[in-house]
């Protein structure tokens, strides 16, 4: 549902008269930044699932993600 209203949202204010307004910039950059959030929690959650429950992480992939989880979790909430 995310990305459909961002796809929607960003096509409405293309489509805007007022496309030199800041807002409608501003508006539009936000629906493509919340869109790459969204596809981005859709491909980490997994791994964070699998990681602090299961044991199916390669070992590579495990210490890895462990080191990298922190970093992700600090941008994540900027």
């Amino acid at each position: 549902m995310g990305l459909v209203g961002n796809a929607l949202s960003y096509i409405v204010l293309r489509c805007d008269d007022d496309v030199k307004h800041a807002t409608s910039w501003l508006l539009r950059a936000l629906a493509i930044v919340d869109a790459f959030y969204l596809i981005t929690c859709v491909l980490i959650q997994p791994l964070r699932t699998l990681h602090h429950h299961t044991d199916r992480l390669p070992r590579t992939i495990a210490r890895l993600y462990a080191r990298l989880e922190h970093f992700g979790t600090f941008y994540a909430s900027l």
